[in-house]
């Protein structure tokens, strides 16, 4: 879904199945933000030519993109070094970024990026936002956790994600980083890194997107485990 200045665009779809475009009747001339959801499918041609209406018929206007999913951020080795002549291939995150690059954007926001780095290096004009934190409480309400609890971040990289935030929050100073190994995409030999396990707080386990979920698996067994042994 795209969503320009908090209106769905809509898909009007031709017979054949094209993408309709169209200029869309609410740009502002001043300013304007692009929402881009993610729904299984990328639709960064039609943020494309939305950009290009806008730059059309708002050229002095200031642009935000926001990426509420950020297409191929984990995408981000040299995997084609077999190719032309054995010269590596940009990654995918650095080729995702070089396509929004060229919209010329004044600003970029990536929502929870998994690599604040690798993001702000990808996109031009970025800012990386984590608004995870600011959920707990809503998510404790939603799933009904109740009592004191301890944040734990099931590696490193993600306890870097929320440390600037966690800092500066004395509610948040109750956490530990739990560090890991992963062996041909597995996740082994998973232990208590840093901080110390709390015996009575329920145990709330903060990452980013979870693919096949064995990082939360095989920490929650990690967990059990210890606490097992108390």
């Amino acid at each position: 879904m795209i969503i320009l200045n908090g209106v769905p665009i809509p898909k009007g779809c031709f017979s054949s199945g094209e993408w309709m475009g169209f200029i869309p009747e609410n740009i502002d001339q001043q300013k304007n933000t692009i929402i881009y959801q993610w729904q299984g499918q990328s639709e960064l041609d039609k943020v494309s030519m939305i950009k290009l209406c806008i730059d059309y018929v708002a050229p002095d206007a200031k642009n935000t993109l926001a990426l509420w999913y950020i297409e191929n951020a984990r995408l981000d080795k040299d995997y084609y070094e077999d190719f032309h002549d054995g010269k590596p291939f940009l990654p995918l995150n650095m080729l995702t970024g070089e396509l929004v690059n060229r919209m010329k954007f004044d600003k970029v926001v990536g929502v929870e990026p998994h690599s604040d780095e690798g993001f702000r290096n990808a996109y031009k004009n970025a800012v990386a936002e984590y608004p995870t934190m600011d959920s707990l409480v809503k998510v404790r309400r939603c799933i009904g956790l109740k009592g004191e609890i301890q944040i734990v971040f099931p590696d490193t990289g993600s306890y870097n994600r929320y440390r600037h935030i966690i800092d500066k929050r004395p509610d948040l100073s109750n956490y530990v980083v739990i560090k890991k190994e992963r062996h041909n995409g597995e996740v082994k030999n998973v232990e208590l890194e840093h901080g110390e396990l709390s015996e009575k707080d329920k145990l709330l386990i903060v990452d980013d997107i979870c693919s096949k979920g064995s990082t939360a698996v095989e920490t929650a067994r990690m967990l059990q485990q210890k606490r097992g042994k108390r």
